[in-house]
């Protein structure tokens, strides 16, 4: 599952990140935070899943939500758009059925990794980075005379 997940969050950064040249090679430069946006919530899910960074389950649910619903947008206008498909067009159908399909598996694949990351126990390292969590304990091998405390 996270391979497959990787191959299909890489596909969608590079398909956003040329659309965020895109868009700004036009002078678009506000509608670039959208597909920006999405080539940031791809890198913190392959992050996450690869346990390069402690997850962000925000990230995944909206990654997660922005895939299925543009699934369902593509699915509606090919509902819509198949009525008239002859020759050529009926390979833009089909391309678009396929694009919807993987895009829905895609979010179906995302919030399965983020119900497993969830269940699973975090790596010692990624504790680490908390100072909160060593506010309360004492790990130091020095003399108690030391540490303020009587013999």
């Amino acid at each position: 599952m996270i391979p497959i997940l990787t191959i299909l969050c890489g596909l969608a950064i590079l398909f956003a990140g040329g659309c965020v040249i895109m868009t700004v090679g036009l002078g678009a430069l506000p509608l670039a935070a959208i597909p920006g946006g999405i080539v940031a919530l791809n890198v913190l899910v392959i992050l996450a899943i690869w346990r390069r960074r402690p997850p962000s389950f925000t990230a995944f649910v909206i990654l997660a939500a922005l895939d299925l619903l543009v699934a369902a947008i593509v699915f509606c206008l090919l509902i819509a758009a198949t009525g008239d498909a002859q020759g050529d067009d009926l390979l833009f159908v089909r391309g678009a059925a396929a694009l919807a399909v993987v895009l829905a598996f895609k979010g179906v694949l995302t919030l399965g990794a983020a119900a497993r990351l969830r269940a699973a126990p975090q790596p010692a390292n990624a504790e680490d980075e908390s100072p909160a969590r060593d506010a309360g304990t004492e790990t130091s091998s020095r003399r108690p005379e030391a540490r303020g405390e009587e013999t």
